[in-house]
């Protein structure tokens, strides 16, 4: 997992490296979360993360919680 935490609202990351425009959209609050839930075995892909405006070829962050699909969009794990 990643080593970020929420602070205040807030996702803050330590000594990581995330683009600028990720970086923006975090500290504006433009992060769009949804529960996917597909009908697949597995519970890794239930919440997805994007930026606010996603547009086809933006990163997507996937995870099995919403805190976890946020991480991975801002740490590209």
């Amino acid at each position: 997992m990643s080593k970020g935490w929420y602070e205040n609202g807030r996702y803050v990351t330590q000594g990581m490296q995330v683009s600028a425009a990720l970086a923006d959209a975090l500290n504006r609050d433009l992060i769009v979360t949804e529960f996917v839930n597909p009908p697949i075995p597995s519970r890794d892909f239930d919440w997805s993360a994007t930026g606010q405006g996603y547009d086809e070829g933006d990163p997507i962050g996937w995870g099995s919680t919403e805190s976890r699909a946020i991480a991975n969009l801002i740490n590209g794990e």
